[in-house]
């Protein structure tokens, strides 16, 4: 009966109502509105009411580890893609290959750099997904980019990652669920490497930046929408710059966000991977930073061991038999045999 499926959704309305509260009575009101509306069309409609209105969207939505109380915006409408817009590239000499017939050399197909046409916001353009309520771990790409059409439907997660994502996709897999490589490319773009020290992996190169008297102020506040930052340094008398993120996930993150944009409207910034920093002071630091990490990791396998050892000791002494590190020549038959017919 409708009578008794609505008092079995009461108390989820009443839960999610007092974590709503929190969040500001504005948009508590708004989604007990959005609620009423919907009860009284699927009412209308002769549906059961709480099949959709409790169950399925609001208590999905409350149980969102990151909080978000609205849906992800559509950030372009669904259109056909077309054809990658590309340019050819010679490089051939004045020898002629009489066996090919033609000059030495290759043609290689490259990108067209256009500035991109889409930015992803944050502040505006994050919220609950498909992906996030059945337990996604990935972010959508195009939403990194800007430009993703599914909204609220996509698979993938429509929020900045953090510790916690990083966390959960180990080191062999980018953001985006992209299997990272053992080497960067040649022109350190792609994916990123897991082999080169964890400094290096959350450091970006930015090239193609202009010479403005704010840019490092600038730098900062663009790139620190998609992540907290630890290092910031530009050159603009020669166009370049590092930034640094405290999480692997948050460089990744920015470095799709950020190809391709302008700071300042005209300029188009290449943001790739950055190269180990070559001076020794560093060099001897992270040197350092590894051998304590070593040290730490050993130190603490060593109070695992001994702490096992001692739980393993206690339980043999307890059952009256072997015990696990003593090796055979603790364990004593007869004694066994007194325990067995003493029972």
């Amino acid at each position: 009966p409708l009578q008794q499926q609505q008092q079995q959704a009461e108390p989820i309305r009443k839960s999610w109502m007092r974590e709503t509260v929190g969040i500001g009575i504005a948009t508590s009101l708004r989604h007990k509105r959005e609620r009423r509306l919907e009860k009284k069309s699927r009412a209308e409609a002769g549906l059961c009411v709480c099949e959709r209105g409790e169950g399925d969207i609001w208590k999905r939505a409350r149980d969102i580890s990151w909080r978000m109380d609205r849906p992800a915006r559509v950030q372009v409408a669904a259109k056909a893609v077309g054809p990658v817009k590309s340019t050819t590239v010679s490089t051939q000499g004045d020898d002629y290959n009489i066996w090919y017939h033609r000059k030495i050399g290759r043609q290689e197909r490259v990108k067209a750099k256009d500035k991109s046409e889409t930015r992803c916001v944050i502040a505006r353009d994050a919220g609950f997904t498909r992906g996030s309520r059945s337990g996604a771990h990935f972010v959508c790409i195009d939403f990194a980019r800007g430009k993703c059409s599914k909204g609220p439907e996509c698979t993938f997660l429509h929020t900045l990652p953090d510790a916690e994502h990083e966390r959960k996709i180990g080191p062999f897999k980018d953001i985006f669920g992209r299997e990272r490589h053992n080497n960067n490319r040649d022109d350190h773009g792609g994916v990123g490497s897991f082999s080169i020290d964890p400094e290096t992996q959350r450091t970006l190169y930015l090239g193609g930046l202009r010479n403005m008297r704010d840019l490092q102020e600038q730098t900062a506040r663009q790139f620190g929408e998609f992540g907290s930052l630890e290092f910031v340094r530009v050159f603009p008398d020669r166009g370049m710059g590092f930034v640094r993120f405290n999480h692997r996930v948050n460089a990744e993150f920015a470095k799709i966000a950020m190809s391709d944009q302008s700071m300042y409207g005209e300029e188009i910034i290449n943001v790739r991977w950055a190269t180990p920093d070559p001076n020794p002071r560093v060099v001897n630091r992270k040197v350092e930073d590894a051998k304590s990490e070593l040290a730490s990791a050993v130190q603490a396998n060593q109070k695992a061991s001994q702490a096992f050892m001692q739980a393993s000791s206690a339980a043999a002494a307890a059952a009256g038999g072997y015990y696990a590190y003593g090796g055979y020549g603790d364990y004593d038959p007869s004694a066994a045999n007194n325990n067995s017919s003493s029972s």
